[in-house]
């Protein structure tokens, strides 16, 4: 009833062009509208054919039903008939977008915008496709028109520095970042979304600089602590890391996310010792949590107590906790204490249940080398890198299995290629310095060996560095020990 007194309304409507459209077409348009009620559409515009608001609703019907060809058709008509309505424009703009046709989605929003130019959902499409496209300067004019509409929309503040800075902007970008920081309605949310996206376009100078300036007006917030350290957590920066969480769990003893959190920033970190002592002290309040076991289990493992390793980890299994990374964890001990075909059981379990994840093959390839099981491991090692193409782990095991056969030419080639790649990783450099040694390449084995050496101080003085850590963490016991490398 309501739509055929809408379609009564447009009926009597004077013939030329029609009053201006409240809304246009959308790429987030659902398929609410049936059959009849586009029939019912076709049969308005029978009646009054140059009604452009009658082709601009059929365009959105057709686009709703993702019929996009006729969409578009749809609002070339309203276009033709209503050339000043931005409506018609919006609605292509979004068909097209929708159609992958970006050159023309651009231009249907830039003509729209210049006859509405305060319409927010079309400034918010056209900087999102001109973004998209690297046309950075161009998007610079509605991201501007988007804050002024709405100031405290933080995904649109993010955009405008993002877009400063990727135009060569940098004053522009800096200033516009310092307005930001500088408003209370921004939360602590807000200002790692920027950081986050700084650090994704690697700004991490502005990014670094947006922390900062989280930590510094926040203080006392076990918040901007701890999400801090986990934001660094995931950028493998884990002394920093350590550092944050390490006041956030100060600050709030009783969260489970900034005292977990701490605990595996501290075994990625590989000071096992360290985190053991952590753990056991935080015991009394997280024990019955499957993470904190897991932890646990991580850190006898760090220190090499295996047994006790396993036994925690069993108890998880039977508990159906963290099931693939609970078999891929009993996997390394058993295979740690050298039982083979232990450790080939539980990784393939781990692989059986996430098929997608490619340290699990990595893990058992040298697994099933060691049993002469060589094409097995080979494929685990294909499998791998085609999950992750360029994996440097895995190319290392291809390393040392061309090491194995004595094709020292093509395990060079690779290893070097993963050094380059990967710099501070520890083993390879070390593989490598021992393929140099095989083929009489003193000098270069030489270079490789001292590149070993200053990597283990770097990992001794990390120890001490820890030891120094201000909140009370330090352990007794010194620096952690590294994981096995591999043969």
């Amino acid at each position: 009833m309501v739509l055929q007194l809408v379609l009564l309304a447009l009926l009597t409507q004077a013939k030329g062009e029609a009053a201006m459209a409240a809304g246009h077409a959308t790429q987030d348009v659902k398929a609410t509208k049936s059959p009849e009620t586009r029939q019912e559409v076709l049969n308005a515009i029978q009646r009054a054919p140059e009604n452009a608001d009658l082709w601009i609703k059929l365009g959105e019907i057709d686009a709703s039903r993702n019929s996009l060809d006729a969409s578009i058709a749809d609002f070339r008509k309203a276009v033709a008939l209503a050339p000043s309505n931005p409506a018609a424009y919006f609605g292509l703009g979004s068909t097209y977008r929708r159609k992958g046709d970006t050159d023309n989605a651009r231009e249907m929003y830039r003509q729209g915008l210049a006859l509405n130019p305060e319409d927010p959902r079309a400034n918010r499409n056209y900087a999102a496709l001109l973004m998209k496209a690297g046309m950075f300067r161009e998007a610079l004019e509605p991201l501007k028109r988007l804050a002024s509409l709405d100031p405290q929309d933080t995904s649109v503040h993010v955009a405008l520095i993002e877009a400063y800075l990727k135009s060569g902007m940098r004053e522009e970008g800096e200033h516009e970042t310092r307005d930001f920081l500088s408003l209370p309605s921004f939360s602590i949310r807000d200002k790692l979304i920027l950081a986050r996206t700084l650090y994704k376009d690697r700004e991490a100078t502005a990014a670094d600089f947006v922390l900062a300036n989280l930590l510094a007006t926040s203080p006392q917030s076990a918040e901007a602590y701890g999400e801090v350290g986990l934001l660094q957590l995931e950028r493998d920066q884990f002394e920093e890391a350590v550092l944050g969480l390490g006041r956030a769990a100060q600050l709030d003893p009783a969260s489970a996310k900034y005292s977990l959190g701490l605990g595996r920033a501290l075994l990625r970190w590989q000071n096992y010792p360290t985190a053991l002592d952590f753990l056991n002290a935080v015991k009394d309040r997280f024990s019955g949590l499957p993470d904190y076991q897991y932890e646990l289990a991580w850190a006898y493992y760090g220190i090499r107590d295996y047994p006790k390793s396993i036994s925690l980890l069993q108890a998880l299994a039977e508990r159906r906790a963290k099931a693939d990374l609970v078999e891929y964890s009993l996997g390394n001990c058993y295979s740690m204490q050298g039982d083979l075909r232990g450790a080939e059981e539980h990784y393939r379990q781990a692989i059986k249940l996430n098929p997608r994840e490619a340290s699990y093959y990595i893990a058992l390839a040298p697994v099933l080398r060691k049993q002469q099981k060589m094409e097995e491991a080979l494929a685990c090692l294909r499998q791998a890198l085609k999950l992750s193409a360029g994996n440097p782990q895995a190319r290392l095991e291809l390393a040392l299995w061309d090491e194995a056969k004595g094709e020292y030419t093509q395990a060079q080639s690779e290893l070097e290629d993963v050094v380059q790649k990967e710099p501070n990783l520890l083993a390879a450099h070390r593989v490598l310095a021992r393929v140099y040694y095989r083929q009489g390449k003193k000098a270069e084995g030489d270079r490789e060996a001292a590149i070993v050496s200053k990597l283990d101080l770097a990992e001794r003085k990390k120890g001490e560095r820890l030891l120094e850590l201000p909140f009370g963490l330090g352990s007794n016991e010194g620096s952690g020990q590294q994981t096995e490398e591999p043969e």
